[in-house]
């Protein structure tokens, strides 16, 4: 755990290696991954903390090995100051980052939960079409309720697309999934 809702923020982060996520919870107690972060990345959760003088109101969860590099709040004020490129980088990073998260609400908003989870299937799949993932991380990968998601999965087996094992889905028919990952949009139709 990097970070948790209620944590003071006292640096500015930036990964160097290795895979954080970003994570918050609903008030209806849904957790909802936001984003992650990667080498050469900062978290715009902490830009907004350190720019607003707020907490965390979002979990920062290693993923991975991870190491990176912690600039103290002052040095981070100062470096804003002084420096345009430094400015510059800190929110084009920011911007980037928020115009994702809008690309992740419209894609929740847009796309059907069928669509959403066979692209995050096709996504998570190793090299023998394996996916290593419980249902609960599928859904909090999803923004949508785990019972949801299981009813999909258990619709999937019976047309035979995939195969459930504990603690593992093992995709049978990609393009199957291939289909369902890309919904024909109404508009480009005709109808």
């Amino acid at each position: 755990m990097l970070f948790q809702p209620g944590d003071p923020c006292r640096n500015f982060l930036m990964v160097t290696a290795g895979t954080a996520r970003v994570e918050m919870s609903t008030h209806s107690g849904r957790d909802l991954v936001l984003y992650r972060v990667r080498a050469g990345e900062t978290c715009a959760i902490t830009i907004t903390c350190l720019l607003s003088g707020d907490r965390y109101a979002a979990r920062g969860i290693a993923e991975t090995e991870l190491s990176g590099l912690a600039l103290p709040t002052s040095a981070f004020e100062q470096l804003l100051a002084d420096s345009a490129p430094f400015r510059r980088n800190v929110f084009q990073a920011f911007g980037s980052r928020i115009k994702s998260l809008m690309g992740r609400l419209e894609d929740v908003l847009s796309h059907g939960l069928d669509a959403r989870l066979a692209r995050l299937l096709l996504a998570s799949a190793d090299e023998a079409g394996c996916i290593h993932l419980t249902h609960y991380r599928i859904a909090v990968e999803l923004a949508a309720v785990r019972e949801a998601v299981s009813r999909r999965l258990k619709g999937y087996e019976r047309a035979g697309w995939i195969e459930m094992g504990r603690g593992r889905i093992r995709i049978l028919d990609s393009r199957a999934l291939d289909v369902l990952a890309e919904p024909l949009d109404v508009a480009d139709s005709g109808g």
